[in-house]
């Protein structure tokens, strides 16, 4: 429970809305140091070697897998770089299951533009169409990917990991990417920095030249 008597929606009102994710379904490996190494190691790879996991790295292993499930995601997507996400007109997207949890209904951004599907299993809608708003480069998502899968960065709280509300990110990564960081997933990494006792996150947003 929160310091205000609230308890965030994290927690299972459907079991059966998690389908079990297999990792049986990867047939392609990437070369080491891509994009998509990062992608496999942290959503499929990573999960053979969970004996090594601390929870932040299980958590977010978890949510990744079970978001790619629920939104019928092939694992091998995540395995090459020029992957473009199914959720695109331009391919053109498929209807959102009735089962599809709200959050990750993509948005209008994500429908006009073309991007590669790691955006599509982050929880919250306003966070992936900063993430397109801000044009990355090539190198800096790269970066990104790095730090959405690092340890301690991104934590994901509860059994349902499609609701925002159970993601919190580290001080170290809104630091880096404060810029990018919406309101929904600022709110709720300090309910939970709240709960440990801690400060709120400090944001730093870039300065104009």
């Amino acid at each position: 429970m929160g310091h205000d008597g609230t308890i965030p929606d994290v927690g299972n009102n459907d079991p059966s809305m998690v389908p079990a994710a297999s990792t049986s379904d990867v047939s392609q490996f990437p070369d080491k140091g891509s994009l998509s190494a990062h992608l496999y190691n942290a959503t499929i790879a990573g999960l053979y070697e969970h004996r090594f996991m601390c929870l932040s790295q299980y958590s977010m292993f978890r949510a990744y897998v079970q978001n790619a499930s629920l939104m019928g995601l092939a694992f091998e997507l995540f395995a090459n770089d020029e992957s473009v996400s199914p959720w695109t007109i331009y391919n053109p997207f498929p209807e959102p299951s009735a089962g599809l949890p709200y959050h990750l209904h993509p948005t209008d951004l994500q429908l006009r533009t073309y991007h590669h599907p790691y955006l599509d299993v982050i929880a919250s809608p306003f966070l992936r169409d900063n993430i397109l708003i801000a044009t990355l480069s090539e190198e800096q998502e790269d970066q990104l990917c790095m730090d959405l899968h690092s340890n301690g960065s991104i934590t994901v709280w509860g059994s349902q990991p499609w609701s925002s509300m159970g993601w919190e990110v580290s001080q170290d990564f809104a630091d880096r990417w404060g810029g990018i960081l919406d309101a929904e997933t600022i709110r709720s990494s300090d309910f939970w920095r709240m709960e440990r006792g801690e400060s709120p996150l400090v944001i730093q947003l870039p300065t104009s030249e």
